[in-house]
């Protein structure tokens, strides 16, 4: 079978560069991003990662990033 085809809205969509939402109070574009943890788990001993999708703009991008 072939690759499922993009209609017309699709297209459209792409060229404008509709990326997602914008933040109210800044009003730049709302990305979401894997964050990953690593915690030491004393009861196991040994190191798990804690992995959580977050929404970054640039109010929140100094606290998320470092």
């Amino acid at each position: 079978m072939g690759k499922k085809g993009r209609c017309c809205m699709d297209m459209a969509r792409k060229a404008m560069g509709d990326k997602g939402d914008q933040c109210p109070k800044c009003g730049s574009t709302i990305s979401r991003v894997m964050l990953v943890k690593s915690e030491f788990c004393a009861r196991t001993g040994s190191w798990r990662f804690n992995k959580t999708f977050v929404d970054v703009c640039k109010c929140n991008s100094q606290e998320i990033y470092g």
